[in-house]
């Protein structure tokens, strides 16, 4: 069971720690929450930001067809690209064409 969190204390979830990359030991332990103390003091709230994430907590199915769509996405775009790189066209990609489309005010 993690300490307390005391009312100074800093909430970060771990996706936003993707940068940090440390050694994984065999003596690591993988909790959902904990609360770190910094060299200084300073005490922060470390969690998986899937808890708030509604999808993954109440619709799991969804957040698997989420998966398999993104993932085919990619495989799409790396066949599509093969294609065009055989043409002597330019890299070409498939999910900023669809952000722009989503963009695209309704009509």
């Amino acid at each position: 069971m993690p300490a307390p969190v005391s009312s100074t204390c800093r909430a970060i979830t771990t996706s936003s720690c993707a940068n940090i990359s440390a050694p994984i030991s065999a003596r690591s332990e993988f909790v959902d929450r904990t609360v770190h103390t910094t060299a200084t003091g300073k005490t922060y709230l470390v969690i998986h930001g899937d808890q708030f994430d509604v999808v993954v907590m109440n619709a799991k199915w969804l957040a698997h067809v989420g998966d398999w769509a993104y993932n085919a996405a990619l495989r799409v775009n790396i066949a599509i690209n093969w294609v065009r790189r055989r043409l002597g066209l330019q890299y070409w990609s498939l999910s900023a064409r669809a952000k722009q489309r989503s963009k695209m005010p309704s009509r």
